[in-house]
């Protein structure tokens, strides 16, 4: 397969991900880009995976009256969906909540959590057993210059090299960029 390039992240996810399909969202925020993914290729079940906490200079996550805001925005947002059981809202860590996903079950994962090398390497690694085989891995803020020391370009590196036959088959050429890896499990 040759590699795709598109302007922006919706072009190339519309290009490689399936309609009706399942994945997870890891760093949700305020739930734009989930939301844009239901509409768009009307998955049939999305994981949403943040804490909603503050980093402050310390490197600890705590409350914030923000991120609870945010929170609560989270599940007026998607009110219907979770209803219904297409959206399941995970709170806690990416390390935290993993285990609530089964392996094997999703078509994507989207890693737009932690920046950090370390945080990008440890979903990416943690969450690939959650995928279907031939799933996509999507990691967000590849190309951003505001990573953590290029912590998600670091991250994928790594990742490419301890997983040889996963490859890369897209990236949006925008100013944060994403990058897309097929999964070979």
């Amino acid at each position: 397969m040759n590699m795709i390039e598109q302007p922006t992240r919706e072009l190339l996810e519309l290009q490689l991900l399936p309609q009706n399909s399942s994945g997870v969202e890891i760093g949700v925020l305020r739930g734009t880009h989930a939301r844009w993914m239901i509409e768009n290729l009307h998955t049939s079940t999305v994981y949403l995976v943040d804490h909603w906490k503050s980093y402050f200079r310390d490197g600890v996550p705590r409350e914030s009256r923000k991120r609870e805001a945010q929170y609560a925005g989270i599940l007026n947002r998607f009110a219907a969906e979770i209803v219904s059981g297409a959206v399941i809202v995970l709170r806690g860590s990416s390390s935290e909540v993993h285990t609530k996903i089964p392996d094997g079950s999703l078509n994507w994962v989207y890693v737009d959590g932690l920046h950090t090398y370390e945080g990008c390497l440890y979903d990416m690694e943690t969450y690939r057993p959650k995928l279907l085989s031939g799933g996509h891995m999507l990691v967000h803020d590849y190309n951003a210059k505001t990573s953590p020391a290029n912590g998600t370009k670091r991250a994928v590196a790594e990742y490419l090299h301890n997983h040889p036959k996963d490859i890369v088959v897209g990236n949006s050429m925008e100013y944060s960029g994403e990058i897309a890896i097929r999964c070979s499990l």
